[in-house]
């Protein structure tokens, strides 16, 4: 199924949109005008039918009689008739009047205000009103017709000429709203085209910069920016790729070596044997670390489990307990008399801890001190591991996050593969946590982890 385009719904949206509002502006000006225009007449019949009351009274008074009525024809206009009525309901005369609209001689009772009647298809203002002489005694009554077809004619005209005016406004919106379509989206057609030739080969490109809207010009910027994000991403996951496949590799060729060793001459020299099952024994447990610490990455960007609120006075010991009876070196541990909880699974904290112990321990001489301490305040929860090793250049500070990222040089296998501040980092982030690392060389090193208190 084929969408539709942008421009299209945008001229389909501005048609509707004024057609809606042309078809309300109609029937508001139908109902207002022709209210208005009837009421208008109502008034004007009913005055007139009040005069000639008052002219009927003063021709009985004046003894011209109830059989001449000539002075009426100086009372209506075109398209009028009127009706006299007596004091007894019978009616004396008619003038102009339709055929069609006589009472005949009696009357049904008469009260006094104007209504609209409609007869063989044409409508006219009946008004009624009483004639009365200068004693207030009614003498009979006015009946007044005044056609209104021609008001009505008037209503529909202009109701026409609206319609017809709207249908080419109609036109003209739909016109309209494709060419301001076109005008506003050119540019967004163009940003569309420079995306198709965008390479994941080539991650590189970056769409031409255009100014011509705010819009626009943040959309092309966030691309970039993604571009640039996504960039820096697979830069970092081919980086760890080579990192990982050189550290996996060592291992397995010494594996592999001492295989072929053993192949060749081990089966029948005990000493060669006893060398080559322990350098095997060690790489293996070096090659399952470093799949363990892998794995512990790739595990926790995926973590959604909720945290558990954990005291960490707590943990904090525990894990000094085991480093201690591991490594044989004394840990001064500084508290602090409040509880200290936070949102967190044990495990991760008491990792996170070993991962710094376990750098202060391989950095530092057995005479060297190592301090963890915890201290909190009123929002958050704060804990220090530092010691008195040989410290970290300030080049190399902002690089130790990284992963397979080792201080030494040389890259010496006895201290790790570089990945356990890299997990470090990863599980502070997963807890909206901060880390801070400062050092000195000679004088030791204190890393810093921050997290919100429960």
């Amino acid at each position: 199924m084929r969408l539709p385009t942008l421009k299209a719904k945008i001229s389909f949206l501005s048609i509707i949109s004024l057609s809606v509002i042309l078809l309300l502006f109609t029937i508001f000006v139908y109902f207002f005008l022709s209210n208005w225009l009837i009421a208008r007449e109502r008034l004007s019949i009913l005055t007139q039918a009040k005069q000639i009351a008052v002219a009927y009274s003063n021709n009985l008074q004046e003894g011209a009689g109830e059989h001449n009525y000539r002075w009426l024809q100086a009372y209506l206009a075109k398209d009028q008739g009127v009706e006299l009525v007596n004091n007894q309901g019978v009616k004396v005369t008619s003038l102009t009047l339709p055929q069609s609209m006589s009472f005949g001689s009696q009357v049904q009772p008469l009260r006094e205000g104007a209504s609209i009647e409609s007869v063989q298809g044409h409508r006219y203002i009946r008004a009624v009103y009483p004639s009365v002489n200068e004693a207030n005694k009614r003498l009979g009554w006015v009946i007044l017709y005044s056609s209104i077809d021609t008001v009505f004619a008037y209503i529909n005209t202009l109701i026409q000429i609206l319609l017809l005016s709207s249908f080419g406004a109609i036109a003209l919106a739909g016109i309209s709203g494709y060419t301001v379509a076109w005008a506003a989206l050119g540019p967004l057609d163009r940003i569309i085209q420079s995306i198709r030739r965008v390479d994941p080969n080539r991650l590189s490109y970056r769409l031409p910069e255009i100014h011509n809207t705010k819009e626009i010009a943040e959309l092309t910027e966030s691309f970039n920016k993604m571009l640039e994000r996504i960039e820096s991403t697979m830069e970092t996951q081919n980086q760890f790729i080579e990192d990982a496949s050189h550290e996996l590799r060592s291992p397995l060729t010494v594996i592999e070596g001492y295989v072929n060793l053993l192949d060749r001459w081990g089966k029948s020299d005990e000493s060669v044997m006893e060398r080559a099952l322990l350098a095997i024994k060690k790489e293996s447990s070096r090659l399952r670390h470093l799949t363990n610490d892998l794995l512990q990455l790739a595990s926790l960007q995926t973590l959604i489990a909720p945290a558990p609120i954990i005291e960490v006075g707590e943990v904090i010991q525990d894990v000094i307990s085991n480093i201690e009876v591991a490594y044989q070196r004394p840990i001064v541990s500084i508290g602090c008399e409040e509880k200290a909880s936070i949102a967190m699974h044990a495990e991760h904290l008491q990792q996170l801890l070993m991962i710094f112990l376990d750098n202060a321990v391989k950095h530092t001489a057995r005479e060297d001190k190592i301090f963890v301490r915890l201290s909190i305040t009123k929002t958050s929860v704060h804990i220090a591991v530092q010691d008195e090793g040989q410290g970290i250049p300030n080049e190399n500070l902002h690089h130790i996050f990284e992963r397979f990222y080792r201080v030494d040089s040389s890259r010496d296998r006895k201290k790790g593969a570089g990945l356990g501040l890299a997990i470090a980092k990863e599980m502070v982030d997963l807890y909206h946590g901060s880390i801070n690392v400062s050092s000195n060389l000679g004088r030791g090193t204190e890393i810093i982890v921050q997290f919100k208190r429960c």
